[in-house]
């Protein structure tokens, strides 16, 4: 199981880079399958997700490891609920 607390980028598709702080945790199930899955809060609360809510994007976490997401959807104080796509940013 890994987690991540720190801060992180998210690229969007419009080409846009989102910098901010993100919250990832991974689990593994009882036939060993790994997920993972978080939340990501922007510096800038207005940011625009248009366009790239249910696609896969890239993060890339301060520690320099870079995975895939798909952005889920805007919870509340505008963060992005976050949705692992492959293995766990390492």
């Amino acid at each position: 199981m890994s987690n991540f607390e720190g801060r992180a980028s998210l690229d969007l598709l419009d080409g846009s880079r989102q910098h901010g702080d993100a919250r990832l945790s991974g689990q593994v199930d009882q036939d060993g399958l790994e997920s993972w899955s978080g939340t990501f809060l922007p510096d800038d609360p207005h940011a625009d997700y248009f366009g790239s809510v249910g696609e896969n994007i890239s993060l890339e976490l301060s520690t320099g490891a870079r995975g895939r997401a798909m952005l889920q959807q805007e919870e509340a104080g505008s963060s992005v609920r976050l949705v692992g796509s492959g293995p766990f940013p390492a």
